[in-house]
C-alpha cells in the first residue's frame, strides 16, 4: 500500500536497509553456529588428548607399582597397580565416547581397549606366578618371551591416537580463525552496505522534516493572525484539563500569559466570571462526554471591564480516553 505523500527514496532507503539487516544477521547467525561448532570439536579434541595422556600416565604407574611386587611381594604395590589400570580403563572408555563420528579412532579405541584388557590378564597372571614360585619362578616365567611387551604396545597406539588428534587440533583451530574472521568481514562490509542503503532514507527524512516543518509554521502563522484564539484542550476522564496549544492571541484577549496557561490551565479559567463558569465547565463536560460539538457564549473579566466571548470546538476521543477539543474563532 503507498502512502500519500510518502517519499519513494525513503521506501527504498527502509527497505534496503532492513532487507541488509536481515540477511547480515542470518550470515552472522550461520557464522556463529560454525564457530560453535568448530569450538565444540576442539574441546572434544583436547579432552581426547588428556585422556590419552592419562591412560599412558596410568600404564606407567601400573608398570612401576607392578616392579615393586615383583622385588618385595608386598601386596600394598598391587592395590596401586589395579587403581593405575582402572583409571587406564575408565580413561579408554572416555575416550571411545568421544570418537563417534571418527571412524579410524573409534577402531583405534576399541584396540586400546582390547590391549589394556590384555594388560589386566598378564598382570594377574604374573602376581600368581609371583604368588607361587617367588621371584625366581617370576624370572623364570619373563625369560621365556613369553612376555611381548603389552605396555610398549600400548604406548605406540597411544601416541598414534595422539599425534591423529594434534593434527586435527590444528586443523580444527584453523577453521576456528577461518570463520571468525569471515564474521568480522560480514560485519565490517555489512556496516558499509548498511550506511550507503541508509543514507537514501536519511536523505528523505530529512526532506519530509523540513518540509513538515515548513507547513507546521505556515498553520502557526495562520493560527496567530487569526482575529480570535486558536486552542487545544484536552479534557482527562478524571476532568483533569491541559491546553496543548494556545496561539499569541490568547495573551490579548484574556490577558494572561500563553506558557503559563500551557502549564497551569487554571490560568485561563480564572479570568471567567464567576456566574458563568459553572454553566461553562458543564457544558463543556457534557459535550466530551457525548461528542458533540461544543459552542458557548460567556464572559471574561476585562481590564475595561467585561467581555462576552464565544467558543466553538469538535471534540474528538484520543487513544489514551481523553477528549481533545481543538477550537477555532466563531
Amino acid at each position: 500500500m503507498k502512502l500519500a505523500g510518502a517519499n519513494p527514496l525513503g521506501h527504498f532507503g527502509y527497505w534496503a536497509a532492513a532487507t541488509v539487516i536481515v540477511v547480515m544477521g542470518w550470515t552472522l547467525y550461520g557464522a556463529t553456529l560454525g564457530t560453535r561448532e568448530a569450538s565444540l570439536r576442539v574441546d572434544r579434541t583436547l579432552q581426547a588428548i588428556e585422556d590419552v595422556s592419562r591412560i599412558n600416565e596410568a600404564v606407567s604407574r601400573a608398570d612401576a607399582a607392578l616392579r615393586g611386587y615383583f622385588i618385595t611381594g608386598d601386596d600394598f604395590y598391587l592395590v596401586g597397580r589395579d587403581r593405575a589400570m582402572a583409571g587406564a580403563l575408565l580413561s579408554a572408555d572416555n575416550l571411545a565416547r568421544r570418537f563417534t563420528d571418527e571412524p579410524a579412532q573409534r577402531a583405534r579405541a576399541a584396540d586400546l581397549k582390547a590391549m589394556l584388557a590384555d594388560r589386566t590378564a598378564l598382570n594377574t597372571e604374573l602376581e600368581k606366578t609371583r604368588q607361587a614360585g617367588g621371584i625366581d619362578a617370576l624370572r623364570e616365567r619373563m625369560s621365556t618371551g613369553a612376555r611381548q611387551s603389552p605396555s610398549a604396545k600400548i604406548h605406540d597406539l597411544t601416541e598414534t591416537m595422539r599425534q591423529h588428534e594434534l593434527r586435527a587440533l590444528d586443523a580444527r583451530r584453523a577453521e576456528q580463525r577461518e570463520l571468525f574472521q569471515r564474521a568480522i568481514q560480514i560485519l565490517v562490509a555489512g556496516g558499509f552496505i548498511l550506511v550507503a542503503v541508509m543514507i537514501p532514507g536519511y536523505v528523505a527524512f530529512i526532506r519530509e522534516a523540513g518540509g513538515r516543518h515548513r507547513a507546521e509554521q505556515q498553520v502557526a502563522d495562520i493560527a496567530e493572525n487569526l482575529p480570535g484564539a486558536v486552542l487545544q484542550l484536552r479534557v482527562f476522564p478524571d476532568r483533569r484539563m491541559r491546553y496543548e496549544y494556545l496561539s499569541g492571541s490568547a495573551e490579548t484577549l484574556r490577558g494572561v500569559s500563553r506558557e503559563e496557561a500551557l502549564r497551569d490551565p487554571e490560568v485561563i479559567l480564572s479570568t471567567i466570571i464567576d456566574a458563568d463558569r459553572k454553566p461553562l465547565l458543564d457544558r463543556l463536560f457534557q459535550s466530551c462526554r457525548d461528542l458533540q460539538p461544543f459552542e458557548h457564549d460567556f464572559r471574561v473579566k476585562d481590564p475595561a471591564g467585561v467581555r462576552w466571548l464565544r467558543v466553538l470546538a469538535a471534540p474528538r476521543r484520543e487513544a489514551d480516553g481523553s477528549t481533545l477539543l481543538p477550537s477555532s474563532p466563531p
